[in-house]
């Protein structure tokens, strides 16, 4: 399975930061594809519902 930028995976973020539920959440891959291809590290970015702007 290739990984490609703008991907939305399921990852286990455990164990969380303090203060955070730690469980599976979706998030979107960042990483460029070159470095998806070759590396076995990718950054990705946690998906929320709420973004805490009121």
């Amino acid at each position: 399975m290739g990984l490609r930028r703008g991907d939305i995976l399921l990852v286990d973020f455990d164990p969380g930061s303090p203060g955070e539920v730690a469980k599976v959440r979706p998030a979107i891959l960042v990483t460029n594809d070159v470095a998806n291809a070759y590396s076995l590290e990718a950054l990705d970015l946690r998906i929320r519902e709420h973004l805490g702007l009121e």
